[in-house]
């Protein structure tokens, strides 16, 4: 057997026998170049390129043809009764005042004089924005003072910082212009 007949380490179609493998028949498939082509035509689908349009599709009703308008509402929609009826089951309701002939229900000397309440202080609310006003207003000043003391200290130990390097650097200039001397007074 050569590789090239040996696919996949099947063996060859023709010594298929011999290995003891059965015919593709037998086995219940068949190869796809022994097949045979089908007896009858496949099934025409939905869609299908060779298929007519002689079917319609999206063809109105056979019901609207005779319609000039599809969207259009019905002749008779939202027309008023042409025989108006005299009683008040079907007059026109009017909102507002009771009309000028007739009188009111209530007279004006029959309503009480509204009863002004007397101020009883500030409301809850109020009571509680001012405490939440001055708690907040004592806390700003705790962190204002706070502030203002870091602030201070900071500028305290600033100084001292600067008064320190200041010091080393002239200790440092004075000795820096004794040894310059005394390397003059030695090259003379």
């Amino acid at each position: 057997m050569t590789d090239e007949n040996n696919f996949f380490g099947m063996a060859p179609a023709d010594d298929a026998a011999a290995a003891g493998v059965a015919p593709a028949d037998d086995a219940g498939f068949t190869m796809i170049g022994d097949a045979a082509p089908p007896a009858e035509a496949p099934p025409a689908f939905a869609g299908d390129m060779n298929e007519t349009m002689d079917q319609g599709f999206a063809a109105p009703a056979s019901g609207m043809d005779d319609a000039p308008d599809f969207a259009a509402p019905p002749a008779d929609f939202a027309t008023p009764p042409s025989d108006a009826v005299a009683d008040e089951s079907s007059a026109p309701i009017l909102l507002g005042g009771p009309p000028p002939d007739e009188e009111p229900a209530i007279a004006a000397e029959d309503v009480p004089e509204p009863v002004e309440a007397e101020p009883t202080g500030p409301s809850p609310m109020q009571k509680w924005n001012e405490e939440w006003t001055q708690t907040l207003q004592a806390r700003k000043d705790e962190e204002n003072s706070a502030k203002a003391a870091m602030i201070e200290k900071a500028r305290e130990d600033l100084e001292a910082f600067q008064k320190k390097r200041e010091m080393a650097r002239e200790k440092r200039v004075s000795k820096n212009r004794e040894d310059e001397q005394a390397k003059l007074e030695a090259i003379e």
